[in-house]
């Protein structure tokens, strides 16, 4: 910050960030809407389109690629502006309301709704599953009976013709994966001994031997691993069989709902521990003395385990942004208080509007960036959800944040960092496919030159919007106005909106961008109604945007007769 203390002067509206903030606020609902269209994409997301495209895969990537990184950026702006304006304590009062209180009653109210759609959804799928594959399930007797446990039938239905190795159309798994899966050890050995080949992965690249370890089923895991399982195999969420050994809870939990395998957690926590005894043992890493630790080393693991539950469990949902920004305003508090102490000023604008920026803004973020390998990212920062923030993500967001709060200390009228945003946004669209591509490599040099194209074009992109929305949306318009108002609220609330609008669209046989659009659309206009009748006249929108402070007239636009009143009085 330039100064420790809050500036008198007068400080306009910035008509064109307001604008920008709602736009990334309502590209969320775009994003959002584009899941359900993207093949495989797994148990996160309740509806999988019947015309998935990857196309919108990438356009997921370029959205995520920069969108939260400006909405950020925009708050850090509005958060200094706000200390300037009125000081700390108000600062800080202020956010708890517009936040705090808001993320707090959503965990009530919409994190519950949305759970309760995503659930009835996979109720209704089970339900209609059952109902119109009844007829199938008779004909391939062999996928019921290795789900079922029945190995009589498996040997009647299996004969020469069958393709021991074939993946279940609406299953995505062999007869060895069900198996497997349901811990049916006698029906494992059958179709092993029948030529069942364990080295066969599905779509998600699990192979049998993944989803053994996951549920912890034991038997059937030494069975595969005798037989010649891979053991480093990595799926689609970066896991190896050993790494499934170590899923949380909750997960397990709400997999074997989906896929209808009884679970108890005592059992599969043991199955789990034998598994990757076998498996390190398999590897060759496994000892007899770390075998015997393993009751020493059991409290450590469990630690290890709750904390791992804590950053994993999907508390917040699409709230998480709120309880990001709860740390950063306590970290700008913090800031500022230790600013009050010295007298050294900070160079704002050298640091955000010239050329210096990218010398520190583009490293420092392409260095978290690349960090979170681990976490499943291919384009973009990883997601963190869970009550305790992922280190790396926080920090990633932390940069944009401090950036907008150093940026309006720049007092930037001449829109220097914004004066280039035609080609900012050009290089953005040279920089994305490279990005996307090299994020997707294993190999050191390419990974990280993958994050720092990444973060290039994350930093470009937002420099360009800035650019392109002073330039055409600087000034009031009361559209702009009143859709800046309702963006938050839509944002908080359209989940559990969007997903029943995919599910009614999921089965149409139509363009998937058609499909897309509409979904988008409806989603939008039933929004843009429910911010009307439930939020605009009423307290919520105190709550989410304060109230709105009437204006007074001047004395020239008061009714004549009110005018009059003085020269009548005078007259007399």
């Amino acid at each position: 910050m330039s100064q420790s203390t809050p500036s008198a002067g007068f400080i306009p509206r910035r008509h064109d960030l307001d604008a920008l903030r709602a736009i990334a606020m309502l590209l969320g609902i775009v994003l959002h809407g584009a899941l359900s269209f993207i093949p495989a994409i797994g148990e996160g997301w309740a509806v999988n389109d019947t015309q998935a495209s990857p196309g919108f895969g990438v356009l997921l990537a370029a959205i995520h690629g920069f969108r939260m990184q400006l909405f950020f950026l925009i708050s850090g702006f509005f958060t200094a502006m706000l200390w300037r304006k009125r000081g700390l304590r108000p600062l800080l009062w202020h956010r708890f309301k517009r936040i705090f209180m808001p993320l707090v009653l959503g965990m009530f109210t919409v994190i519950p709704a949305m759970w309760a759609v995503s659930i009835g959804i996979g109720m209704a799928d089970a339900n209609e599953e059952k109902a119109s594959n009844q007829a199938q399930r008779k004909a391939t007797d062999a996928w019921t009976a290795a789900a079922s446990g029945d190995l009589e039938v498996l040997k009647r239905s299996i004969n020469t013709e069958t393709d021991l190795d074939g993946l279940h159309p609406t299953w995505n798994s062999t007869l060895l994966m069900v198996a497997a899966l349901h811990d049916h050890p006698e029906l494992v050995a059958e179709l092993l001994e029948r030529g069942a080949s364990p080295k066969i992965a599905n779509s998600r690249n699990d192979t049998a031997l993944h989803l053994a370890a996951f549920f912890g089923s034991a038997e059937s895991a030494a069975l595969l691993i005798d037989a010649g399982a891979p053991l480093g195999t990595v799926n689609q969420d970066g896991s190896t069989p050993l790494k499934n050994t170590q899923a949380a809870w909750w997960l397990t939990k709400m997999v074997a709902g989906m896929v209808e395998r009884p679970v108890k957690q005592e059992t599969v926590e043991k199955g789990r521990h034998i598994i990757a005894e076998q498996i390190q043992e398999a590897m060759g890493t496994a000892g007899p003395e770390s075998v015997a630790s393993q009751a020493a080393q059991s409290p450590g693991q469990t630690r290890a385990s709750a904390w791992k539950t804590l950053k994993e469990f999907p508390l917040f949902g699409h709230l998480w942004f709120l309880y990001f920004l709860c740390w950063m305003v306590l970290g700008f508090a913090v800031l500022v208080g230790l600013a009050s102490h010295t007298r050294r000023p900070m160079p704002a604008k050298r640091l955000t509007t010239s050329a210096v920026r990218y010398l520190w803004c583009i490293p420092a973020t392409a260095a978290l960036q690349g960090s979170m390998v681990e976490l499943g990212n291919v384009f973009g920062p990883a997601t963190s959800i869970g009550i305790v923030p992922i280190f790396s993500v926080l920090a990633y967001y932390a940069v944009f944040f401090g950036f907008g709060a150093l940026y309006f200390d720049a007092h930037d009228d001449e829109s220097r960092l914004t004066k280039f945003w035609p080609a900012m946004l050009a290089i953005s669209a040279v920089l994305f496919p490279i990005g996307l591509t090299l994020g997707r490599s294993q190999e050191p040099i390419p990974h990280w030159l993958g994050a720092f194209c990444q973060a290039a074009y994350a930093w470009l992109m937002c420099f360009g919007f800035m650019g392109l929305f002073r330039a055409f949306f600087g000034k009031q318009n009361k559209a702009m106005r009143y859709l800046s108002d309702a963006s938050y609220w839509m944002y908080l609330v359209h989940i559990p909106l969007i997903i029943p609008v995919q599910f009614w669209v999921r089965d149409w046989n139509m363009n998937p961008i058609l499909k897309f659009l509409i979904v988008c659309s409806v989603t939008f206009v039933i929004l843009l109604i429910s911010y009307q009748i439930l939020c605009r006249h009423t307290p919520i929108r105190w709550l989410l945007n304060g109230r709105v402070k009437r204006q007074t007239r001047p004395a020239s636009e008061e009714p004549i007769e009110a005018r009059l009143v003085p020269l009548v009085k005078a007259g007399n």
